[in-house]
């Protein structure tokens, strides 16, 4: 752990910078065993990650590092924000671009279950993104996104919530008075050993809720 805690120490100034910083961190990864090297990403600070960010492609470190370090360094970027910037956005698919981590992946489901992103946005990433995940959470984001806009959900997009299990955007659009009359009857009792039974009812309720008014 020595060799971790020499990391943290160089790393908290600025006082070395460029090749002199690559060349000491290396010397420093040296010392590390492969387990030592993979928990870095947890010991040290988002500062030390934003200086570490911008060489790692020169440094001599383990892939799943690299993706952990690169993870991050986006997470903590993203920690707060309101809304998506368009830089932020393309840092990170040009991120995913050169090494097709699966954790900038990870990053932008967050951003959609955040909803952080906009509809223009998710154009572009849709483009780049297609795993059974991402579509779910895509869906998801698409009909809040209508639920914001005023409007309401149909039956069409009710049945497509219930089938990947958006439970929670669907309570959000009942809790808004935002499902037709018609999607409301999309909602059905749930049986005794159906799975999810808990989150179908409350939701089957709620809808009989608003139809009995």
């Amino acid at each position: 752990m020595k060799a971790t805690e020499e990391m943290i120490a160089l790393l908290k100034g600025n006082h070395i910078q460029g090749d002199d910083l690559v060349l000491q961190v290396n010397q420093l990864l040296g010392c590390m065993d492969l387990n030592e090297q993979l928990g870095l990403h947890r010991v040290l600070s988002p500062q030390a990650i934003n200086r570490l960010h911008p060489v790692l492609d020169k440094m001599t470190i383990h892939p799943h590092l690299k993706e952990h370090l690169v993870w991050s360094y986006f997470y903590h970027r993203l920690s707060g924000l309101d809304s998506l910037s368009n830089e932020l956005m393309q840092a990170m698919l040009n991120e995913y671009s050169q090494n097709k981590f699966l954790a900038v992946e990870s990053l932008f489901i967050n951003a959609l279950k955040s909803d952080i992103i906009s509809l223009k946005q998710l154009e572009i990433i849709e483009k780049i993104f297609s795993s059974k995940a991402f579509i779910k959470e895509s869906a998801a984001f698409k009909c809040r996104e209508i639920v914001r806009a005023g409007n309401k959900l149909k039956p069409v997009e009710i049945t497509m919530l219930i089938d990947i299990k958006a439970f929670k955007t669907l309570d959000y659009a009942l809790d808004k008075n935002a499902v037709t009359d018609e999607g409301l009857k999309m909602f059905t009792e749930p049986l005794n050993s159906e799975q999810d039974k808990k989150s179908k009812l409350s939701l089957f309720r709620k809808a009989q809720n608003h139809l009995s008014q």
